[in-house]
């Protein structure tokens, strides 16, 4: 089974706070923990195998703690030459109406095909990070 690009930016976009997800390099899989795993024993053993991995077969993808999606908010403001606009929308992530702002402005749309965007590059910088080479869109350890 190979492990596709877009399948580690859709477990990004779907990561709840206490999901946890590898790359197992050997298998070439990936691998999803959860505090709700209905197994406990299944899932204490392969948290025991990722622990004593000592070669770097897991590598673990970034948590819901390890980037913040109000990130890509801030930086869709910064990117925005409307003063006014920037303005209000920095105030509406506070008060989580965010989307609601935009869709008021008709900009939502424009947010729906930046967001994506900013898990792709967060992917990227991962896989740099992790030796990890994307060959026909699928992901391989060095």
């Amino acid at each position: 089974m190979a492990v596709l690009f877009r399948d580690i930016v859709d477990a990004l976009q779907m990561l709840d706070q206490d999901d946890r997800y590898y790359y197992d390099s050997h298998l070439d899989e990936l691998v999803y923990l959860s505090v709700e795993e209905t197994s406990l024993k299944a899932r204490e053993d392969l948290e025991e195998e990722i622990e004593e991995d000592v070669i770097g077969r897991f590598v673990r993808l970034p948590t819901y703690y390890d980037f913040n999606p109000y990130t890509f908010m801030e930086l869709y403001i910064s990117d925005l030459t409307d003063g006014d606009l920037s303005g209000r929308l920095s105030r509406t992530i506070r008060g989580g109406r965010f989307k609601s702002e935009l869709e008021r402005c008709d900009r939502l749309e424009e947010w729906y095909a930046f967001e994506p965007q900013c898990y792709k590059e967060l992917v990227l910088e991962w896989c740099q990070e992790n030796k990890i080479t994307i060959v026909d869109n699928r992901l391989k350890k060095m």
